[in-house]
């Protein structure tokens, strides 16, 4: 065999492994997106429960600054929070506990909601584990918000990755850099295709993920109700005493 036909052949070894590789991956990285975009969307419903959660709690603490303090210490930014669109209604309906007095009833029912929202928010962030509906008898893990947060960080450290080292103007380099007869005629002929292929790199760039736009709010998971028991019911018993036919009317419109 000559050295030029050797010469050829290692060069289309080459050349069919880079293309190999240069497709191979931008595939793998668009079926990832994909992937990630399925992922937000079964936890996007997951969180506006939470949200809906944390509006009615914010609600029944008669939604002042008082209220706004509360929810703060809880966790999350309140003022954010209360602007995040809900696609159904603003409250979650339930049923109301009973007591003796109103205010009995009023103070239960902060506690209660408390409890439902910690539930909500730490299905929302951590996921759980839910019946596989292909087998009845298995149980799989649902992703939560930590893991979508995380996942779109790796995505778009991987998008980076492919923009920066993978890209056309770089593949292309390399094969014209395998053909010195090439590059020594273009050099000659004088041809400028710096711009051309500058203009394909952004074309066919990955854009990066922004996570603020997938819809999701943050709601940290509240903590204990047993830690916060005796604050909770000091600002319930607060409320109701400044506002008790407030505190009656959202009762009334919470109730299940």
């Amino acid at each position: 065999m000559s050295m030029e036909k050797f010469a050829d052949d290692l060069r289309t070894e080459v050349m069919t492994e880079m293309a190999e590789t240069f497709f191979s991956r931008r595939v793998q990285l668009e079926q990832r997106i994909d992937h990630f975009h399925m992922m937000a969307s079964r936890v996007r419903p997951v969180g506006m429960d939470a949200l809906r959660r944390w509006r009615t709690l914010f609600r029944l603490l008669l939604g002042g600054e008082k209220a706004k303090a509360h929810m703060a210490r809880l966790g999350g930014d309140p003022e954010r929070l209360l602007a995040f669109a809900l696609p159904r209604g603003e409250l979650a309906p339930m049923k109301l506990p009973l007591a003796l007095t109103l205010r009995g009833r009023y103070e239960k029912t902060v506690l209660r909601c408390h409890e439902a929202l910690r539930q909500a928010a730490q299905v929302y962030n951590e996921g759980c584990y839910a019946p596989d509906p292909r087998d009845a008898r298995r149980k799989r893990r649902t992703p939560g918000f930590d893991d979508v947060l995380k996942e779109c960080r790796a995505l778009n450290a991987e998008i980076c990755s492919v923009n920066e080292f993978q890209s056309p103007y770089c593949v292309l380099n390399f094969a014209k850099s395998l053909d010195p007869a090439q590059v020594h005629q273009e050099r000659v002929a004088g041809a400028v295709v710096d711009g051309d292929v500058t203009r394909i790199d952004k074309d066919l760039a990955f854009l990066p993920v922004i996570f603020e736009d997938l819809g999701l709010p943050g709601i940290p998971t509240p903590p204990p109700l047993d830690e916060i028991r005796e604050e909770t019911v000091r600002l319930a018993r607060e409320l109701f005493g400044e506002d008790p036919a407030g505190a009656q009317d959202i009762l009334q419109k919470i109730r299940a």
